[in-house]
């Protein structure tokens, strides 16, 4: 096993959401292994020719749709290099991999800093989508791998600079035009002109189709519109027939307020069109599918952009789907809440600088993954009892979270949910039953750190087995609930009484001891506030303490 270490260059655990396998590359060993730490999914690991493992499973439980995810990368120094099977061979699988291939957030978490990664290749691949994917993620890899200096894509080498791509001059034959008082940068491949990038264009810019007689269409790995001060309105014309699905990165452009698509089937999300805080209104051919409506975009039920919203903001109750980096152009977001339709919500908080407090209403069913990664001023949120699953890395890198409640109706806490943030302390009810090893933190390298964690949970439960395994305070709870005054094991407006006769110190029959159960807010003493919470659940109205729970 050691010597099998030694020649390993990648590990890639790939999810592979497919009911069937798909066909073994040629010149590729191909063994069944264990399945049982990913449950009922079976795994399967190839060996190419230079010896590289690469390990996934096929899983239906988590989404309809194909999807492959890079999670971990393992031992490798210098160039990455993925090899054209990784997503499948164009004509022996059942599934056009390409367009559903990602690197996830955390992919990079993996690498030794004795193994810096300074370039990854692409160009193998059959088409661009894998790159198009990393691209779309580049700040957070870069952060992850700050070694990393090129991206090579099929249509040439890009040098990463300030967690961005722009074109590698050494390796380019790009040419330009003026416009609107900056340039367009273009190379000539194959009788197309692909847009490179645009520089210190100004005012209301409409982009050519054609130069010199040439169609000019995107550049996959680096259509770049960006670090425009200046650019008030953006039109940009469709592409030619049979292209494919159209995109640009428009990002940084601080005085744009409208964005004109001139192509019908436009790819339009938050990591493309990002720090564009004048952003008013983006329009489409297709308006019936994709319209802007009360500064959001839509596409049916679906939350595609929200543009210029900033303090306190409701999701419409209609929408069911935020998609991903919905908000990244509200850089002012302080404080939302989230609808009992909202179904589906991966990464669509991340990165939110400003934003301090967040609402799931009841009804809710799964906080997603990565929904409020890397929100460091989120101080705190209430998870609503509707919900029964919190998502890998939801709340990574909330580095001022410091309450937050998992309610009975969750048997699960995964790896990342809670790694990296402000909490010192962590209730968890014996329902739940998994939680893993990085829920928490790094649970190896943190082992000085652990100590200063309190856990409580019941004896004999999963968190107390955790809490033991990597050195965790453990406190046992007594079995009484959150809020309950007079110790019934019932919320009821006795207990609001109570704490109100208490506060204005008129005799009661309670047990002192057990009434502090009723110290909502945790404060210490019991007071109006107490009461006014333990009312205020009674009402149904959302609190961000979660009462009813043990204590």
């Amino acid at each position: 096993m050691n010597n099998k270490k030694k020649i390993l260059s990648v590990v890639l655990a790939l999810i592979l959401t497919l009911s069937t396998v798909a066909a073994v590359p040629s010149g590729a060993v191909a063994a069944r292994v264990d399945p049982a730490a990913s449950g009922d999914a079976d795994q399967y690991v190839y060996t190419d020719k230079n010896g590289n493992e690469y390990i996934w499973e096929d899983d239906l439980s988590e989404k309809p749709e194909i999807v492959s995810v890079i999670t971990e990368v393992h031992n490798v120094s210098g160039e990455l290099v993925l090899p054209l099977y990784l997503i499948g061979y164009k004509d022996d699988v059942c599934f056009d991999g390409g367009d559903k291939f990602y690197f996830a957030d955390s992919a990079f978490d993996t690498v030794d800093t004795d193994f810096p990664i300074t370039s990854i290749d692409f160009s193998q691949m059959y088409s661009n989508f894998g790159v198009d994917r990393f691209m779309d993620h580049i700040d957070h890899f870069k952060e992850a791998c700050p070694a990393l200096q090129t991206v090579i894509g099929r249509n040439g080498a890009y040098e990463i600079e300030h967690g961005s791509a722009t074109p590698d001059e050494a390796d380019s034959n790009e040419s330009y035009i003026e416009l609107n008082g900056g340039r367009l940068y273009y190379s000539d491949y194959d009788g197309y002109l692909y847009f490179t990038r645009a520089e210190g264009i100004t005012g209301d810019v409409e982009i050519p189709d054609h130069i010199n007689g040439k169609p000019l269409v995107y550049d996959r790995a680096s259509t770049m519109i960006e670090d425009c001060p200046e650019l008030t309105s953006l039109t940009i014309p469709a592409e030619p027939d049979g292209y494919g699905v159209l995109f640009y990165y428009i990002r940084n452009c601080p005085k744009l307020k409208t964005i004109t698509f001139l192509d019908e089937h436009p790819s339009i999300n938050g990591s493309k069109i990002k720090n564009c805080p004048s952003l008013e209104r983006i329009d489409t051919p297709n308006c019936d599918e994709l319209h802007c409506e009360n500064g959001l975009l839509y596409d049916g039920s679906r939350l595609v952009l929200a543009l210029g919203k900033s303090g306190d903001f409701t999701i419409p109750s209609d929408v069911t789907v935020i998609e991903e980096y919905a908000f990244s152009n509200c850089p002012d977001l302080s404080s939302v809440t989230i609808p009992a339709s909202v179904t589906k919500w991966v990464n669509a908080f991340a990165g939110q600088k400003k934003l301090k407090e967040a609402t799931v209403c009841k009804g809710v069913t799964n906080i997603d993954s990565s929904a409020f990664q890397n929100c460091t001023s989120l101080e705190k949120i209430n998870i609503p009892d509707s919900a029964e699953r919190i998502g890998y890395w939801a709340f990574l890198d909330c580095v001022n979270l410091k309450q937050v409640n998992i309610p009975s109706s969750v048997n699960e806490v995964p790896d990342g949910a809670f790694m990296n943030t402000g909490l010192s302390q962590i209730t968890l009810l014996p329902e739940v039953t998994t939680i893993s090893d990085y829920a928490f933190g790094d649970p190896f390298a943190d082992r000085e750190k652990n100590k200063d964690f309190t856990i409580k949970g019941m004896k004999g439960s999963a968190a107390e087995e955790y809490a033991t395994k990597w050195g965790f305070t453990f406190v046992p709870l007594s079995g009484a609930k959150l809020g309950d005054a007079d110790g019934d094991g019932e919320i009821t407006p006795v207990d609001a009484t109570l704490v109100q006769r208490f506060d204005a110190n008129m005799k009661i029959s309670v047990d002192e001891a057990a009434l502090m159960c009723a110290d909502v807010d945790g404060s210490g003493t019991l007071d109006v506030v107490d009461s006014t919470l333990t009312q205020r659940y009674l009402a149904n109205i959302a609190i961000p303490y979660p009462i009813g729970q043990l204590c």
